[in-house]
């Protein structure tokens, strides 16, 4: 090196390897004689000198010299190989996911600084080997448990790291928002797409984190039931949360389709909570769940609803951006606000009316007359928001229902049911009906024509 730089000649290959053959032969050389000594002690320490010492020779060759920018990229790449390597030989278990987590974010902001590629490779490699890291502390907790229900970490050192991984992902995330947003971060990836997979990764990891957190507390007694009550809560407003962030982007159509995807999410994860749901009900009702978990039960729907209505308004706002797509939306919404508001009502009826031994005769009823109703009343709620803001995709849906409700009252409902059944099942025909006449003369024009102003 010495002899290539006092001569200023350009470093070939050759001289390469050796460099590199060097270093792998001490470190191999100093790991086996460090490895009986005081059982393994001191060969992180030796690892982070050799970084130490190649940082070092980077430092001179960058700033005094000014030599071969081969020969810095290589004594770099060789200075992050050791210091990384330095966590899984010295540290064990979260201690590297956390040295990882702070490595993640130094790299970028020298990147940043320096303008150095090589940077910018080895933060997207530590954020991989950060990751897997966590996952694999995520195993061993899980294995480790003796709880009921699952869990990822076990104790306050588990929960610092995860939120650790969450901070540096967050941190690599906006630090790469001040880049532009079209230019390459790395093998292909757009600076912008790059900031969106750090953002939404951590996003992912902190709701994990919370949501596993909340069997951690409930899991010595083993009670999913109530546990998902707040499993419900967490969703929905990690879901505003990811509402409120995504107004610092302001209107475009990338925002506009991840919100409703995560809206979507939402209502699956309520779908698959119905089970659930009816075991809390059927606890409540027999006086095995304390009111603070009733009151947090229906405190979720609300925040629900709120998560609803304010994405339903991004949307509708953003509507330029995803025309292609509208369409689809707009019968995915009705169709979820549909089955949401059929299932509540079916629980608040059975929780104020019904007891442990006729719970199935209450739920027959509300199946044959209230879901009608709500079907009826949902249908004329779309109906009128349709005609209002003037869109043909609500009033036709609007219909839809209308004919479903229709099909559902003669077909299923007047059979086998009695007489104030069959009374209420009548009355709520009149009802639709009469709106259906009511909004004949401007049924042509709804289908067909669609007023224009």
């Amino acid at each position: 090196m010495i002899y290539n730089v006092s001569r200023k000649d350009k470093f070939s290959a050759f001289d390469f390897s050796i460099l590199l053959v060097t270093n792998c032969l001490y470190f191999a050389a100093g790991m086996v004689i460090l490895h009986n000594y005081h059982n393994g002690s001191f060969t992180g320490l030796f690892t982070i000198m050799l970084g130490a010492l190649n940082f070092i020779l980077t430092w001179y060759f960058f700033k005094v010299i000014k030599g071969d920018r081969n020969l810095l990229y290589l004594l770099i790449g060789l200075t992050l190989t050791f210091i990384s390597l330095a966590a899984p030989i010295q540290l064990q278990g979260k201690s590297i996911t956390l040295f990882w987590s702070a490595e993640t974010v130094l790299l970028i902001w020298l990147f940043k600084r320096s303008q150095i590629i090589l940077f910018k490779t080895a933060s997207a490699l530590v954020t991989i080997l950060m990751i897997a890291s966590l996952m694999m502390d995520w195993q061993l907790a899980g294995i480790k448990s003796s709880l009921q229900l699952p869990v990822i970490y076990t104790n306050l050192k588990g929960l610092v790291t995860n939120l650790a991984v969450v901070i540096a992902l967050a941190m690599a995330g906006m630090q790469l928002l001040k880049e532009p947003p079209v230019r390459p971060w790395i093998a292909g990836v757009s600076a912008r797409q790059s900031m969106f997979f750090y953002l939404i990764t951590a996003a992912i990891i902190l709701y994990l984190t919370l949501f596993y957190g909340i069997n951690l507390f409930f899991g010595r007694n083993s009670n999913i039931v109530v546990a998902n009550i707040y499993h419900r809560t967490l969703t929905y407003l990690v879901g505003l949360l990811f509402l409120a962030l995504s107004r610092r982007f302001g209107r475009n159509r990338e925002i506009t389709i991840i919100l409703f995807v995560v809206l979507c999410s939402c209502f699956l994860f309520y779908a698959a909570s119905i089970g659930y749901n009816v075991a809390y009900r059927n606890n409540y009702l027999a006086l095995r769940i304390v009111n603070i978990h009733f009151i947090m039960n229906w405190l979720s729907d609300v925040i629900f609803i709120v998560f609803f209505y304010y994405t339903i308004i991004l949307v509708k706002n953003n509507a330029g951006y995803i025309k292609d797509l509208l369409l689809l939306m707009s019968w995915l919404v009705c169709g979820m606000l549909l089955f949401f508001f059929s299932w509540e009502v079916n629980q608040l009826y059975l929780v104020l009316f019904a007891h442990t031994e006729n719970t199935v005769a209450y739920q027959q009823q509300y199946n044959k007359s209230g879901l009608t109703i709500i079907w009826g009343i949902c249908s004329f709620a779309i109906m009128w928001l349709g005609m209002h803001h003037h869109y043909k995709t609500l009033r036709i849906i609007s219909i839809s229902v209308f004919t479903a409700t229709l099909v559902k009252l003669f077909t299923y409902d007047i059979s086998t049911i009695g007489a104030a059944g069959k009374i209420g099942a009548f009355i709520s025909l009149g009802v639709l009906l009469l709106i259906i006449s009511f909004m004949y003369q401007r049924l042509k024009k709804i289908l067909i024509d669609d007023e224009k102003k």
